[in-house]
This record gives C-alpha cells, sequence and structure tokens, in this order.
C-alpha cells in the first residue's frame, strides 16, 4: 500500500513496505527502509557526537543514518510541520526521539537536518532555533557540493530558512565566516544571494551581518558583490537599496577592478544592452532562479521585463525549456530522470536525493511556535540516546497516522508541468529592469566615490575620473576659479572657451572664488545685490549638471551677494557639502536653497544672535541629513570666555532642538499608521574655529604667487617676426570647418587639426590670444593637500606662475591653427625656493596623454631624480621613461626641454627628465644661448621673454616655439593634402602630389628629426629664414596678384613638397 505521508515526503514508498498499526517511530513509518551501504563504527570527536556529550558514543552509522531519513522525512510532511511549529507536546516529544541525532555529523555524503530543512520550501523555524542554540555546530557541516546550509538555503532562495537565522541568536562572527567563506569562483554567500537572486530585503540583512572585509572580495572574474549588485540585469527599484546597503556598510569594493580591468562604475555600463541590440531574452524570475552556473553578465533586454510582460512567444519557449532542462540536471544528479528512477523509500539509502517541488498551497503556511523554543536546556539529552516505544499514543504518532490533506504527488504527477498560464504568473512576478532605475543605480554609485574623496586620502580627483571614465571618454566633474580673481564675461561662458566643456551630470566640486561676471548690454548690480554666482549656476544647469557634492564659494568681502540669489543658485542642484563664505548667512536661506546637505561651513562674525538662529527650532536642525557643522569665526569682539561660553550654548541647544524634532517626527508616523519606514535623524557634530579668527583674502596658496592674475607681455623677436609673417599669410586661407565639410571624400585624418598636449602647470584659457585654440580635452594631476580643500584638483584652465599659458602662446604664435590640450602638473617649492612640478604627476601625466590623439606632446621642463632618505621619486621616474618608450613607439613626436645649468656632464644630464632619459626620438632642444651644449637642436628662446622668474627660461620657451614649429609643418602638409582632394586629384599618379600619406610621413619622429635637420646650421641652431622667411613673403606679394588665393594654394603646396621631400621621407 501507498505510504500515507509520501506526498509529504515526496516520494512514495516500495510497494512492499506497509506501515505498521502501531506507528511507532522505531518500529513504525520509518523502520526498516533503504538497504544502502552503511559505514560500521562510532563517530567521535566531532564526527557524530554531540559537544560535552557522551551519549552518541553507543550509536552506530548505520542507527544515524537511520534516524537521520526519519527526521528527513518528517520534514517533508508540511501538515507535520504546521504542528510542529504550533504544538508544545510535538515539540518536546520529537525532541526527546531525534535530539541526539540532530547534534551529530552525519556519515560521509549524508546531510544534516539543517541541509534537509535548507532544501525544503517550508522548513521549521522551531527547530532551526533549537539547533542554532544547541547544535550550531552543525551548520559548519558541508553536503556533498562542499556548500553548509546557509549556502544551500541562499541557493534555494529559502527564505524562512534564511530570515529565522538572522533572527536567532546565531553568533555573528560565526555568521559572517559562513558568509564570507567562497565557494570555487562562486565567490562568497553575499556574491551568491545577489547572483542567485534572494529578495533584497534578506539580501540587505546578509549584508548588514558581515564586514567591509567580505564585501570586498572577489568571485573568479575578479568582481565584487558589488560589481554583481550592479549589473544592468538586476536594476530593478528594490535592488537600489542593496547597493546603497553595500556602499554603506563598506564602500572598499570601489577600489576594486575586475580581472577585465573595469571599476564597479564602468563595469554597470558594460553590462548594460547594446543599442543595437534586438536579443529577446527574458530574466527569470529570481524564486524560479537562473541556472547558478551562469556567470556571463550579459545585460537583458529591459523593453521585455517592463510590466512583467514577455511578448515573444519564442522567450516563453525559451523560459519554459530553460527551467525544464534544469530540473533534469537535478535529476540527473542521482542517475535518473524522475520518469526512470525506481520507486524508492526516503530512508537511510535515499541520500541528498533532489527533492520534487511541492504545489504552490497556501493553506500549509507555517505559523509561529507558541513556545519558546531557544531554551531547550530542560529537555534531557540523557533520555534521547536509546528511544523506547511507547505505551500509549502520543500526539505525534496520532498526526503521523493522519493523511495530509495536501493534493498527494505521485511518481507520475509530480512533476509541476510548465503551462502558458504559470509561465505569465512566474514572470508577471519578476521586478521590472528598467534604465531609470540602472541610471539611479549607477549615480548612486558614482556620488558615493565622488564624496568619499573628501575623506580617503587614497581617492582624490584623479582616482575618481579614472573610475569613472576610459581613457578617452572623458568628462569634466568639477569646475574650480578659486584663483580667479579678476573679471570675466558671461560670453566666456556660454560662447567662449568655457562653452565647450562638457561636464558630467554629477560634480565633485564647483569652487569659485570672489570673482564677477560682467554681463553685456546688462545695467550694472547694485553693489548691495551681487548676483554673479547666479549666472555660473545657471550655466552649469544648462550644462545639465544635477548633482554637486560640494561648493565652495569665497563670498566673504561686500558687497555680498543677496539671500535670493544664493537660493536662487544653488535651489536647481542637489548639494551634499556647502562652504559659501557670506558671513553669518541666514538658517532660512540654507534650507531653500539646499535642505538635503550634509555638511556645513559658516562664517561666523561672532554674534549670538546668529548662534541663537542656527540652534533654534526653526534653524539647522531641520536640515534632515545634517551631521556636521564647521564653523569659521571671522572677527572676535568679545573675550574668549564669552565665546567659549556661547558656544556651548549653541552646541546643547543644537542638539535639544534635533532631539525634539526626532521625537516628534516618531510621533507623527505612529499616529499617522504610515507603513513608510523612518528615517531616523543624524546625530550633528559642531566643528568649533581651531585658531583666532582671520579673514583669508588670499586664494589658495599653490607654492607660488600669484602671476597668473597678469598677462605676461612678450618681446618680439626676429626669430618669431619670421614666423609671424608667414603664419599671418596663411591665415585666411581654409581649412575652416565649413571648407572641410564642402570637400568630398575627404579621409577623417585630413579632417582634424594638428593637436598639441601641452604638460605644465596649467593654461589661462581666457587670455586673450589663446582662448580660441584650447580645447576640451585638458585636465589636471594632483590635488590640494589643504584640509578644506582636500581631494580637490587644480584647475587646468589656469596657471600657477603663468608659465603654461606662456608656453601655449608661444605655440600658437608660432602656428595659430593648432588646437592645445593642457594638463596640469603638481607643482612644489624646493630647497633652491623654486617651483618643480613632481615626479609623480609627471608620469601620470604623460601614461594619460600617449593613451589620447595627440600629434605633438610639448614639456618645457625637467624634474631631477632623487634617492635621498627625505625624497625618493625613483619609481616614478621609472615610470616617466617607460611612458616615453611608449610614447616613441606610437610615433608621437616628444619635445622636452634641456635644464638651464650651462655645460653639463653626461652623468649629471642623467638624472634629469625627460631629457636625460636617453631616448634618441625624443627631441630634446636647448636655449640658443649657452656655449658648448650638447642638444641636437637650438631654437632662439633667451631673448623672447625679459623676466625670467620660476619655471620660466630660455630652454622652455625655446621647447614650445620648436613643438609650434613641427605643428606648423604638419599643418602644412595637410593643407596641400586637403587641397589635392578638393581638386580631386587623390587618385592620379603624380610625383609632386601631396596626399595622405604624406601626412602620415611628416608625422613620423624619423621624418620630422630629418626636417629639422635641414633647417640647422652645424646640426645645432634651427633657423627659419629659409623655407619660411622666403615663402613668407611669397604669400605677403600674393595678397596683390589677380587670383590670390590660387597664388597662396600653389606657395603652400611648394613649401609641403620641401618639407616631406625625398631626401626627407623615411624610406
Amino acid at each position: 500500500m501507498m505510504h500515507p505521508y509520501a506526498d509529504a515526503m515526496e516520494q512514495s514508498t516500495p510497494p512492499s513496505e506497509t506501515q505498521p498499526p502501531d506507528g511507532d517511530f522505531a518500529t513504525g513509518a520509518w523502520a526498516g527502509w533503504g538497504n544502502g551501504d552503511l559505514k560500521e563504527g562510532v563517530y567521535e570527536d566531532g564526527e557524530g557526537e554531540i559537544e560535552g556529550e557522551e551519549e552518541g558514543e553507543d550509536i552506530t552509522d548505520e542507527e544515524l543514518e537511520e534516524n537521520l531519513g526519519r527526521i528527513e522525512g518528517l520534514l517533508g510532511n508540511k501538515n507535520f510541520l504546521s504542528q510542529l511549529e504550533a504544538n508544545e507536546k510535538i515539540q518536546q516529544e520529537f525532541l526527546m526521539e531525534f535530539d541526539i541525532y540532530l547534534g551529530m555529523r552525519p556519515p560521509e555524503k549524508m546531510d544534516n537536518a539543517f541541509h534537509f530543512m535548507a532544501r525544503k520550501r517550508f522548513p521549521s523555524p522551531f527547530l532551526i532555533r533549537h539547533m542554532l542554540s544547541n547544535h550550531k555546530k552543525r551548520m559548519d557541516d558541508k553536503d556533498d557540493a562542499q556548500r553548509r546550509p546557509l549556502t544551500l538555503s541562499i541557493e534555494k532562495n529559502n527564505e524562512v530558512f534564511i530570515t529565522t537565522v538572522l533572527e536567532s541568536q546565531y553568533d555573528d562572527a560565526d555568521l559572517e565566516r559562513i558568509l564570507g567563506l567562497k565557494s570555487s569562483d562562486a565567490g562568497n554567500g553575499i556574491h551568491k544571494a545577489i547572483r542567485d537572486g534572494l529578495s533584497p530585503k534578506l539580501t540587505i540583512d546578509l549584508i548588514n551581518k558581515v564586514s567591509n572585509k567580505v564585501l570586498k572580495d572577489v568571485d573568479g572574474e575578479g568582481c565584487t558583490p558589488l560589481h554583481r549588485a550592479v549589473e544592468y540585469k538586476r536594476c530593478t527599484e528594490a535592488q537600489l537599496n542593496v547597493v546603497k546597503a553595500l556602499l554603506e556598510r563598506g564602500d572598499s569594493a570601489l577600489d576594486k577592478r575586475n580581472k577585465a580591468g573595469l571599476s564597479i562604475y564602468q563595469y554597470h555600463f558594460s553590462t548594460r544592452p547594446k543599442e543595437s541590440s534586438t536579443a529577446a531574452k527574458a530574466f527569470p524570475n529570481p524564486k524560479v532562479r537562473p541556472d547558478r552556473a551562469t556567470t556571463s553578465s550579459q545585460p537583458q533586454n529591459p523593453s521585455q521585463l517592463v510590466g512583467g510582460k514577455i511578448g515573444d512567444e519564442m522567450g516563453k519557449k525559451a523560459l519554459y525549456e530553460k527551467e525544464d532542462i534544469k530540473k533534469k540536471g537535478e535529476e540527473a544528479h542521482n542517475g535518473f530522470s524522475l520518469d526512470q528512477r525506481p520507486n524508492m523509500g526516503p530512508g537511510p539509502g535515499f541520500r541528498r536525493t533532489p527533492t520534487f517541488k511541492q504545489e504552490d498551497e497556501t493553506e500549509y503556511g507555517v505559523p509561529k511556535p507558541l513556545i519558546n523554543t531557544n531554551n531547550q536546556a530542560n529537555i534531557s539529552r540523557k533520555t534521547t540516546s536509546a528511544p523506547q516505544p511507547a505505551t500509549t499514543k502520543t500526539q505525534l504518532e496520532i498526526l503521523k497516522e493522519t493523511p495530509p490533506t495536501a493534493s498527494k504527488v505521485t511518481r507520475n504527477s509530480n512533476r509541476k508541468k510548465w503551462s502558458k498560464t504559470t509561465t505569465r504568473k512566474a514572470v508577471k512576478d519578476v521586478p521590472p529592469v528598467s534604465k531609470v532605475f540602472a541610471d539611479e543605480i549607477a549615480n548612486e554609485v558614482k556620488l558615493q566615490y565622488l564624496r568619499s574623496t573628501f575623506t580617503n586620502d587614497q581617492r582624490n580627483h584623479d582616482t575618481a575620473v579614472e573610475f569613472l571614465y576610459p581613457d578617452n571618454q572623458m568628462k569634466h566633474i568639477c569646475f574650480n576659479l578659486l584663483q580667479n580673481y579678476k573679471p570675466m564675461s558671461k560670453k566666456s561662458l556660454t560662447v567662449g572657451s568655457y562653452s565647450r566643456f562638457e561636464f558630467d551630470t554629477a560634480l565633485q566640486f564647483v569652487a569659485v572664488g570672489p570673482i564677477a561676471i560682467e554681463k553685456q548690454g546688462e545695467p550694472v548690480a547694485s553693489q548691495r545685490q551681487r548676483r554673479d554666482m547666479l549666472t555660473l549656476f545657471e550655466w552649469l544647469k544648462d550644462k545639465k549638471v544635477n548633482n554637486i557634492v560640494k561648493v565652495v564659494v569665497n563670498d566673504h568681502k561686500d558687497p555680498f551677494h543677496s539671500d535670493k540669489a544664493i537660493i536662487d543658485a544653488l535651489k536647481q542642484f542637489n548639494i551634499e557639502i556647502l562652504d559659501w563664505s557670506k558671513p553669518d548667512l541666514c538658517p532660512e536661506t540654507i534650507r531653500a536653497a539646499c535642505n538635503d546637505v550634509r555638511e556645513l561651513y559658516l562664517s561666523w562674525s561672532g554674534l549670538n544672535g546668529m548662534l541663537l538662529a542656527w540652534g533654534g527650532t526653526d534653524g539647522l536642525a531641520n536640515l534632515p541629513n545634517l551631521t556636521d557643522v564647521y564653523l569659521r569665526q571671522i572677527s572676535n569682539s568679545e573675550s574668549e570666555e564669552w565665546t567659549i561660553e556661547k558656544l556651548n550654548d549653541f552646541e546643547k541647544r543644537l542638539k535639544n532642538t534635533r532631539d525634539w524634532l526626532r521625537a516628534k517626527q516618531k510621533a507623527e508616523t505612529l499616529n499617522s499608521q504610515s507603513e513608510d519606514q523612518l528615517t531616523d535623524l543624524p546625530r550633528i557634530t559642531v566643528h568649533r574655529p581651531k585658531v583666532q579668527p582671520k579673514v583669508d583674502n588670499q586664494p589658495i596658496a599653490d607654492g607660488v604667487g600669484q602671476e597668473q592674475n597678469k598677462q605676461t607681455p612678450i618681446k618680439d623677436h626676429q626669430w618669431l617676426e619670421y614666423m609671424d609673417r608667414f603664419s599671418s599669410g596663411i591665415f585666411t586661407l581654409p581649412p575652416d570647418e565649413e571648407y572641410i565639410k564642402s570637400v568630398p571624400n575627404l579621409p577623417a585624418e585630413l579632417r582634424r587639426d594638428v593637436r598639441i598636449c601641452l604638460i605644465d602647470d596649467g593654461v589661462d584659457i581666457l587670455h586673450k590670444s589663446i582662448t580660441e585654440r584650447i580645447e576640451d580635452g585638458g585636465r589636471a594631476f594632483g590635488a590640494y593637500t589643504r584640509d578644506e580643500y582636500r581631494g580637490m584638483a587644480r584647475p587646468f584652465y589656469n596657471s600657477t606662475t603663468n608659465h603654461g599659458t606662456l608656453m601655449a602662446n608661444m605655440m600658437v604664435r608660432v602656428c595659430p591653427f593648432a588646437k592645445i590640450a593642457s594638463y596640469r602638473l603638481d607643482t612644489r617649492r624646493g630647497e633652491d625656493n623654486r617651483v618643480h612640478f613632481t615626479a609623480k604627476s609627471a608620469a601620470d601625466a604623460l601614461e594619460y596623454a600617449i593613451k589620447q590623439d595627440f600629434d605633438i606632446i610639448s614639456m618645457s621642463w625637467t624634474v631631477r631624480e632623487e634617492t635621498g632618505p627625505e625624497e625618493d621619486n625613483t619609481a616614478d621616474i621609472t615610470r616617466i621613461k617607460n611612458a616615453l618608450r611608449e610614447a616613441t613607439a606610437k610615433k608621437k613626436l616628444v619635445f622636452c626641454s634641456a635644464p638651464d645649468t650651462g655645460d653639463i656632464s653626461p652623468d649629471e644630464l642623467s638624472s634629469y627628465f625627460p631629457v636625460g632619459s636617453g631616448i634618441q626620438e625624443l627631441f630634446r632642444i636647448g636655449a640658443a644661448k649657452a656655449d658648448n651644449t650638447p642638444w641636437p637642436q637650438l631654437v632662439k628662446g633667451d631673448e623672447v621673454i625679459q623676466n625670467n622668474k620660476s619655471l620660466k627660461s630660455g630652454s622652455s620657451i625655446a621647447t614650445a616655439l620648436a613643438a609650434g614649429l613641427a605643428a606648423l609643418m604638419i599643418h602644412v602638409v595637410r593643407m596641400a593634402a586637403i587641397r589635392t582632394y578638393e581638386l580631386k586629384k587623390e587618385n592620379e599618379i603624380e610625383a609632386n602630389l601631396i596626399k595622405l600619406i604624406s601626412l602620415k610621413t611628416i608625422k613620423s619622429p624619423g621624418t620630422m628629426r630629418k626636417t629639422f635637420d635641414s633647417m640647422t646650421t652645424d646640426k645645432m641652431y634651427v633657423h627659419v629664414w629659409g623655407n619660411f622667411y622666403r615663402k613668407g613673403n611669397e604669400l605677403k606679394a600674393a595678397d596683390d596678384a589677380e587670383d590670390s588665393k590660387a597664388e597662396k594654394w600653389r606657395i603652400i603646396a611648394e613649401l609641403a613638397r620641401d618639407i616631406v621631400s625625398s631626401q626627407n621621407t623615411d624610406q
């Protein structure tokens, strides 16, 4: 006859075995099942023994295996489980019968009770709690797939099991240890929870139980749990909370890159669907987990998941087939398919056979236990070592004799068939993946990294750029005008140099000095109503900026910005840190401008009235996210004792007001019976002024003066006069944008201007002589070290000493057609009191530059190798040398200057970089003033500028002029090649025609060096009064020709042929 609990045990018993009438545990339903190989022996020393007990010493493997089989059978009976949770007497009887076996380590290849319940859809919370209190060591047992019970429950998405463990008194240290264990390439328990689709709430609960060490661990592909959490296919509304939990628990994972070299932010975008993708794959319900062995991060098509519907019938079919294959795979684990397996009972021989899924019936939901199950010490284990038959039937036995009311699952009907109806239901439960949620998740990751740059010494603007962008796709993440003390026009923002800036939607910081923005055609604002910052922030909003982590505005001088201007400027952004230095900033203004601010820097005049306003019921305590207030005292008319007393009162008042608001909020939430979770107001810390008040009227100290605010006059020189004459002669000729568009079939390389990377101390892009030639491709390397500006980058669009501005001016003067990208280096003042660049920033800049599409790299400076105990930059010098080799291998034209130290020995030269690197392909330029110098080329530079201070030197000027000259020659050849295409002669075979190959030729270091050599006297001094002087005169004379334009094109073609003539061309 069929065993009455076959459906609950998810197996039918062998026909030859029937249930005895007495239903006793030892001789009833579970007796005599199976004949599997039983290992003889006694379990000792933790193998089968309960810790601290001796009763297990008399239990054999056969007895243990038999009773574990009986336990598994009972735990598969939903009706029994329901009674076990609710009935204290049944609980006691069950433990009297089986407790000793629950605490013993099972025989090899057999699971313990934790494993049984981890697999079941309806485990017993009572039994889980009891075992955690009395047999917690069994949580470390592994099944044959090396899975511990908690890991198995995560894989099976067993929410009841996981919730019970989390709500029990199971030790947090043990929980973290188990969750931190890695299984092959699948990662640790948090990886598994995310990848196997555990509910977001439970996933967050698990995350909150582990340390940062577990969260930064990586799986076989080098991905942290955060990498997996941000995969596009998981980007649902609820997943945002999972990502936030990972970041809040510990964001060290943000410093990890996977094996493909992708940061978490970059990895997220790599998993997004390609725009051209037409794939129609459905994402299975997390309850019906995708194949756990799948490690692909290929995103799903979000259009198929919106509303939880799949329109493509092929998608449905694939889903059915995938689930069916998965089931067959599980069945094959035991060597049989479900339809082929012989009748087997769940006795001792039934080991780790996957159980059948039961129907989705809800009448057997597991109720809460009626008794406290954590105190089971009252049940004596002494009486459980040798269970005796009962003389009267217990409630447990009666229950065993009562057939369950659930529908029976026979061998031929127990497989749950996938129909269109059930499939639609499963897919409907899938939280929709959406680009909206994906954008929110990506933004949260980005903002967390940006805000951490102000607290984590290992992170700053440079590392943030590397975290966010691939090498050739950078956007600006800050805007720094702290050093700008001269007026700027609104036009410079809207149509000038700054208009070309492309910003990220989230900025690390915006920092502005006390600048005035002049508006053409508008009346001058009243001295009492400054609104300059409103213009600036409106411009940023037009640039699609939404979030700004930190805002710094130097507004400490009268006239100040009006409160309304401050509100209008800031209210359109999400701002987290505000440092607007207007004295005694009104708390109402702060709330209206940026209510979500976390940190607040306040300039205090010393008035007690402001402390009263800031600490009152309408003050700073109303800012819901505020955690820190930094006071900056700008005057001190009172005694120190009085000031301290009032600051004490302010802190107490602010705390009391915050506490009152917190209590009021809780009361209102309870009265409203809102289901929304209450977010507690954080505690506010007040940071008092560290020193006596002092008004800081100076810009941020960079180790140098304010020469950047002066436009250095340049003395004309004959060398430059010749180049001026030539450049002006071709200035009116194309190629301009319209001309380029008009030439058909023009190759892309001929469409772009010559590009120079100027590595220096920044460039003032508003300088009238160069503003149109500075491109939006600059970057700063190195950050401020002052605490209030820590992590912020210096601006590449401003110059510390005006050196970079001067170098750019020289290049543009020689070649007005070149585009210049400014790479700003970090500076320090050396023992000689001169400003020097740091080797690290030089290495960073050079490594980044060679990855970009520059034709020329110009470095008008040297850094010296240091090996002393106080400073050792040898590692960065090695990086510089390696980067130079890579640059020349990529056929970049690299120009560097000689140290202006007069006669220098080769040994001493080798300590200066980049010039002393020994790489022959470099263009090493010296100023034409010193005798007996070793430089291959000398360019007139000593008399170009009178004031030879700081970084500015003759060799620096000479290097910039040489780089400009190389750019001009490339431009001339490019013009001639474009003319060939315009005349449609590109396919003609004519020796004198300049074509695309000619441009490629002149860009090669070998050809350019031969061209320079042909222009030098005694292989040393580069002069331009040969071809350029003559052609300049011809171009000037061509202005009076009948067809001036055609004549000038002829002159350009001749010069281009001379530049790439056979004697200068590499074969």
